[in-house]
C-alpha cells in the first residue's frame, strides 16, 4: 500500500507498507520473549508453561518485563512494570480497551545478568545498567509491536519518467532508546536518486565528448 509520495530531485520516493516483512525476533536480540498464546506463536519461546513463565519471574539474576496482547481487528503489544502482584491482570493495559476486554497476558521478555554483562561489557549490575537494559528490553517489544500490527515500511524511487530505479523493505519506525530505521530509509532512497542523477551526468557528459570529437574530425 502507498502511504507517502516525495519528489526529489525531479525524480519521486514512494513509501510502501511492507506487506510480508521478516520478524524481528530472527535478529539477534538482546531479551528473549517466551509467550504463550492459544490462537497465535508469538515472541521466542512457545512451549514454556506459565508455571515456568513465572518461575522466571522469581530469579535474583533475571531482568524481565511483562508482555500483553491487544487483539482487536489487529494485534498491538505491549509492556508494563514488572510487579510480582499485578503483572498477570489484564485491565487499564491499552487506553483503546481500558476494561481489558480484548486484553491478554501473554509472557514475558527477559534477560539474564550473564547477558547484561556481555551486552554492556561489565562486572557489576549497577542501577544505571538496569536502567539501559529495561529501555533495550521496551525497544525490542515496541520493534516487536510494529511487526504484529503491520507498522513496517519499503521505498521504491523512480527517475523522471517515472521508471523504476531502486526499492528496499523491511524498514521500521523510530523509537526512542532504538532503531532509526525510517530517517535511514529516506537518506538510502535519496542516495539511489543520487546515484541515478550522476550516471546521467556522467552519461551525457561522455556523450557530449564524443559529438564534440566527431565535429573536430568533419
Amino acid at each position: 500500500m502507498l502511504c507517502e509520495t516525495i519528489d526529489y530531485k525531479g525524480c519521486t520516493i514512494e513509501v510502501h507498507s511492507d506487506d510480508d516483512p521478516e520478524s524481528p525476533r530472527t535478529w539477534s536480540n538482546f531479551g528473549t520473549m517466551t509467550c504463550r498464546h492459544r490462537d497465535y506463536h508469538l515472541g521466542d519461546v512457545h512451549d514454556q508453561s506459565a508455571e515456568d513463565i513465572i518461575e522466571l519471574t522469581k530469579r535474583d539474576d533475571v531482568l524481565w518485563l511483562p508482555l500483553y496482547l491487544l487483539d482487536h481487528s489487529g494485534l498491538w503489544m505491549k509492556t508494563g512494570t514488572p510487579d510480582a502482584d499485578t503483572w498477570t491482570t489484564r485491565g487499564d493495559r491499552f487506553v483503546c480497551d481500558s476494561q481489558g476486554w480484548d486484553t491478554s497476558t501473554v509472557g514475558i521478555i527477559y534477560a539474564t545478568f550473564e547477558t547484561i554483562r556481555k551486552e554492556y561489557n561489565v562486572k557489576k549490575i549497577t542501577p544505571a545498567v538496569k536502567k539501559k537494559a529495561y529501555a533495550l528490553l521496551e525497544c525490542e517489544v515496541k520493534t516487536y509491536s510494529d511487526y504484529l500490527e503491520g507498522a513496517v515500511c519499503g521505498y521504491m524511487t523512480k527517475d523522471e519518467n517515472d521508471e523504476h530505479l531502486d526499492s528496499c523493505w523491511g524498514y521500521y519506525p523510530e523509537h526512542e532508546q532504538g532503531r532509526e530505521d525510517y530517517h535511514y530509509m529516506m537518506e538510502e532512497a535519496r542516495s539511489s536518486i543520487d546515484h541515478h542523477l550522476e550516471q546521467k551526468a556522467k552519461a551525457q557528459a561522455e556523450q557530449n565528448a564524443n559529438d564534440q570529437q566527431a565535429l573536430q574530425l568533419l
